[in-house]
């Protein structure tokens, strides 16, 4: 795709930030996007009706704002993948409302073989986190392994990335920002160790801060880049909870693991099982029959939950040590502490501790009980 049309489908998104459905008619309509920029006023007015739209279309500092843009991703080696670009995700161009460009960070695959998507609440108990880790490193076992896709949000979401690259799958995060911002910002590490091995996704440009309408756009790219939805904790409202619908939506398999009827932040997933939104995940071994991915005959070398109990219990004291002295860190933070400690330890170390209820999760870090 040539710069001329590639800038064109940039203004097009900007204009039609919210309201994907109509941007991706006009690309169908114009196979080269950059026809559209030799329409004078009146012309255009017949493809872009609403004069505040075409205020915005022919905005001189937009356009050189998102010319700018343009110029630092080809700067920071961000690739842009346009719908009908062979690199587009296959999965989401199936979906009616899929962004029209994508922004892509990474060495990871855009169309793996086998996704799974992990979400759930910001909030999450040792319940939740343990069954996500628990999912991701049975995930590891299968061949070929599913690539991890969430948010990179507070609670589950980061638990399942961080189970995935201790357990030696790719891992892909997409934003509700631009790609020059890691929100939230603790989770800057992560973020980077994800480049590595996986991607990080976002339709929107440089500078764009996270509104929270961001966020529901945001969640309908996790389910649709994704064969599978899991929603491994999640009250009545919230973000996993919108992705699991909008998953449901694009006709694809969606699973909630069930908690207490009297627990709140099973709530959510509860009622997707009882109105049969989402089937019932009571182990990794149902997920993987129900989806057809079988177990691999080669025996991978995946770490174990229980070195906890052994290694690394040196790790543990000193985690616990430091958050005498803090009173509050979080895991960057931790691993700025403890330099010789890789993210597999640290991760694992932190999720025994909480599970024993010597530590506990807030605000986005950790906090002696």
């Amino acid at each position: 795709m040539d710069w001329s049309d590639l800038f064109c489908v940039s203004l097009l998104q900007y204009v039609y930030v919210h309201r994907c459905r109509t941007a991706r008619t006009l690309v169908e309509a114009f196979p080269e996007p950059a026809d559209l920029l030799k329409l004078s006023k009146r012309e255009i007015s017949h493809w872009i009706p609403d004069e505040n739209d075409q205020a915005t279309w022919f905005n001189p500092e937009i356009r050189h704002q998102l010319e700018a843009e343009l110029q630092w991703c080809a700067e920071h080696k961000i690739a842009l993948d346009y719908l009908h670009d062979p690199n587009y995700p296959k999965r989401l161009k199936e979906c009616p409302d899929a962004p029209i460009l994508l922004r892509r960070l990474g060495s990871g695959n855009p169309s793996p073989r086998r996704c799974l998507a992990i979400v759930g609440t910001r909030n999450a108990t040792p319940y939740g986190k343990s069954f996500a880790r628990q999912l991701v490193q049975s995930a590891a076992a299968l061949d070929p392994a599913p690539v991890i896709i969430s948010g990179l949000a507070y609670g589950i979401d980061i638990e399942a990335h961080r189970a995935a690259l201790d357990f030696g799958l790719e891992t892909q995060a997409v934003f509700a920002n631009g790609l020059d911002t890691i929100y939230p910002s603790s989770h800057r590490n992560t973020a980077k160790h994800i480049v590595e091995c996986g991607l990080l996704w976002s339709e929107f440009p440089q500078g764009t801060p996270s509104y929270p309408l961001h966020f529901l756009q945001r969640n309908r790219i996790i389910a649709g880049l994704s064969d599978a939805t899991v929603l491994c904790e999640s009250a009545r409202q919230g973000g996993g909870m919108a992705t699991a619908r909008i998953a449901a939506s694009y006709s694809r398999e969606v699973f909630a693991l069930p908690g207490r009827v009297s627990d709140p932040k099973s709530a959510g997933c509860n009622d997707l099982i009882r109105n049969q939104t989402a089937q019932v995940l009571t182990s990794p071994e149902q997920l993987w029959k129900s989806l057809g991915w079988e177990k691999s005959k080669k025996k991978k070398q995946v770490p174990e939950e229980l070195s906890i109990f052994g290694s690394p219990s040196d790790l543990s004291q000193t985690i616990v040590r430091l958050l005498t002295e803090h009173l509050h860190l979080t895991p960057d933070q931790l691993l700025e502490h403890c330099p010789n400690a890789s993210l597999q330890d640290l991760s694992i170390a932190l999720t025994a501790l909480e599970l024993e209820g010597l530590i506990r999760q807030q605000g986005g870090g950790y906090e002696k009980q």
